[in-house]
C-alpha cells in the first residue's frame, strides 16, 4: 500500500473513530481500558539510508490492571534515501536535492507497557517496547547524478522488522482527553539494495537505529 493511500486510511479511520466515541453515551465509557490516539512522528536516522523522517499514525491501547498495557499501531512514513548512488558510485559525485530518492513505509506495530498514574491526575508516565513490520515503497528507478555524471541506479526495498521502545509523559486535559509526548528509540532490520543500472555493481543496507519522539492527542473510553 502506497504511503500516500495509507495516509488517508489513517485519516478516516480517526475521524470516523472520535465522531462515534464523542457521540456515545457517558455510561458506556465507565470502564475506561481503551484507548486512542492521532500520533504526529519525527525519527533520526543514520544518513544511510535515510536522515530525517516523518510521520503520521493512529494507535489503540488496552489496559490491563495495575497500569499494564498493550498496544498496536498502524504509521505511515515519508522519508528520503540519502544520495543512493553513493552506495554503489564514487561519493565525489555531485550532490543536490535531486540526487535523494523520495520513499515512504506504512508500519504495524504491536507494544506492551505499563503506565503510571492516572488520568485523575494533571501528569503521568509510561514506557513501552515491542516490535512492527514495515512495508516500504520507493522508487524503482531513479538517476541519481547531476547532467554532467549520469549514474542511473536501481533501487528495491523488501519487509522491514522494527525494534521499538518508548518512555514518555500524558497531560490529562480531563477523564477522557490527554495529549502524549514520548522519545522513541529503535533498531530496523532492513533490505535495501542498490544496483549500478550500468556496471552492475550492488550495495547494500540492512540496518539502521533511529531515534526521536512522537506527539499523540489521545481519547480514553
Amino acid at each position: 500500500m502506497p504511503a500516500t493511500d495509507a495516509r488517508a486510511v489513517i485519516h478516516l479511520l480517526a475521524g470516523i473513530a472520535l465522531l462515534l466515541l464523542g457521540a456515545g453515551p457517558e455510561g458506556a465509557l465507565a470502564d475506561n481500558r481503551n484507548e486512542i490516539g492521532l500520533r504526529a512522528n519525527v525519527m533520526r536516522g543514520d544518513d544511510l539510508p535515510a536522515d530525517n523522517v516523518r510521520g503520521i499514525g493512529l494507535s489503540w491501547r488496552y489496559y490491563f490492571d495495575e497500569g499494564w498495557f498493550v498496544e498496536t499501531a498502524l504509521e505511515s512514513y515519508d522519508y528520503e534515501i540519502e544520495v543512493p548512488a553513493w552506495m554503489v558510485g564514487p561519493r565525489y559525485l555531485p550532490r543536490t536535492a535531486a540526487d535523494d530518492l523520495e520513499a515512504g513505509i506504512v508500519v504495524l506495530s504491536a507494544v506492551f507497557g505499563r503506565h503510571y498514574g492516572g488520568s485523575d491526575q494533571r501528569f503521568s508516565w509510561f514506557w513501552s517496547a515491542g516490535l512492527g513490520v514495515g512495508l516500504p515503497d520507493v522508487q524503482n528507478i531513479h538517476n541519481a547524478s547531476d547532467a554532467d555524471n549520469p549514474y542511473p541506479v536501481k533501487v528495491e526495498a523488501g519487509t522491514e522488522i522494527h525494534l521499538t521502545a518508548a518512555l514518555g509523559t500524558a497531560c490529562h486535559f480531563s477523564r477522557h482527553w490527554s495529549l502524549i509526548v514520548a522519545g522513541r528509540v529503535e533498531h530496523h532490520f532492513i533490505d535495501i539494495q542498490v544496483t549500478d543500472s550500468v556496471g552492475n555493481a550492488m550495495g547494500m543496507i540492512d540496518s539502521q537505529s533511529p531515534v526521536g519522539g512522537y506527539l499523540s492527542l489521545n481519547y480514553r473510553y
